[in-house]
């Protein structure tokens, strides 16, 4: 039977040495990695639902918002009307003015332009 015999050389030792050191620094620096990325994988789900928290926040604000612009634009159209409502009588105020006065009703700006017509000519 025939048995092999291993030479141990100082060179090959010295080599296996290195490379369990270098194995052995290898593995600290993943355990130092994963225990940092944990800690930032925390940090981000902090953030994320502080995130959530605040877009919900912001959800509910822009109801409020839609809201009071709807009673605005409903309020808005009710002083239209009243608005319309007024210019009418206001209109109809002036005619009556006119006619009392013994004059013809006619808009006002029909009477402007003739009552500058007339001023302008006699000065």
């Amino acid at each position: 039977m025939a048995t092999k015999t291993v030479r141990h050389g100082e060179g090959g030792e010295d080599i296996l040495g290195l490379v369990a050191f270098g194995s052995l620094i290898g593995i600290i620096f993943q355990i130092a990695s994963k225990k940092s990325l944990e800690e930032e994988h925390a940090s981000l789900k902090a953030y994320a639902s502080e995130l959530r928290r605040h877009y919900e926040n912001m959800r509910v604000r822009e109801r409020l918002v839609y809201k009071e612009n709807l009673e605005l634009k409903r309020a808005n159209e009710g002083f239209m009307v009243i608005n319309n409502r007024l210019l009418k009588e206001l209109i109809e105020a002036k005619n009556e003015v006119i006619k009392l006065k013994g004059g013809s009703p006619e808009t006002s700006r029909r009477r402007r332009k003739r009552v500058r017509k007339t001023n302008g000519g006699s000065q």
